[in-house]
């Protein structure tokens, strides 16, 4: 039998006193040699931190909304080197945030009115893991079509492979068979379902 350790406090992140639930730590991702989390030190805005497991290295990476305004970061998905956030302040547009656990690399991918979340209905993945980057969908809102993006982390790597529906209020799955062989189900108001393959390229990326 493993021994379990005590639990001892590492920072105290409330420090502002508030009669709600205190900072409300979420979203616990591993990520390099840190574990990153969203917090609400202030009881506003969710803010990106980032702990090793002492005082000394749990520390704030980002806070994106000004002071009394609502929302914050959002995680959206996480790979072992770095980690994806949807971030929007006081209920207005959204942008897409990256970090891998240092203040350098946390940084924004996509800026506020470039990206939204797909809220999509089918129980499938909105993103996979290709060789080093990261493939994902966004929009298929409400007038905004549902698009498929790539991203190596850097705001240079990141860009719009297609536009794969133009459709209102569409929403799609992503499958990753191999490297570079992805199945991409799209399924239109009418309910029909559409299915795309993708090798991670525009010109590869089309309607099966």
């Amino acid at each position: 039998v493993l021994g379990v350790s005590q639990p001892r406090l590492i920072a105290d992140l409330a420090t502002v006193p508030s009669p709600q639930e205190g900072s409300v730590p979420a979203e616990f991702v591993q990520v390099g040699a840190y574990l990153l989390f969203t917090a609400r030190p202030d009881d506003h805005a969710r803010r990106l931190w980032r702990s090793d497991g002492t005082a000394a290295g749990t520390q704030e990476l980002a806070n994106a909304c000004g002071p009394l305004e609502e929302g914050g970061f959002a995680l959206r998905f996480a790979t072992p080197a770095r980690a994806f956030y949807s971030v929007s302040c006081g209920g207005g547009a959204k942008a897409l945030w990256v970090s891998d656990g240092t203040p350098s690399g946390t940084q924004v991918l996509l800026g506020v009115g470039s990206y939204d979340d797909t809220g999509a209905l089918i129980a499938a993945a909105q993103w996979v893991e290709d060789d080093d980057d990261v493939l994902f969908l966004q929009r298929g809102g409400y007038n905004l079509p549902l698009e498929l993006w790539r991203s190596d982390g850097s705001v240079g790597g990141t860009a719009r492979i297609a536009v794969v529906s133009e459709s209102d209020r569409v929403t799609g799955a992503l499958h990753r068979r191999g490297a570079g062989d992805l199945l991409l189900l799209v399924e239109e108001p009418s309910r029909k379902l559409v299915v795309w393959r993708s090798d991670g390229t525009p010109a590869g990326t089309q309607p099966a």
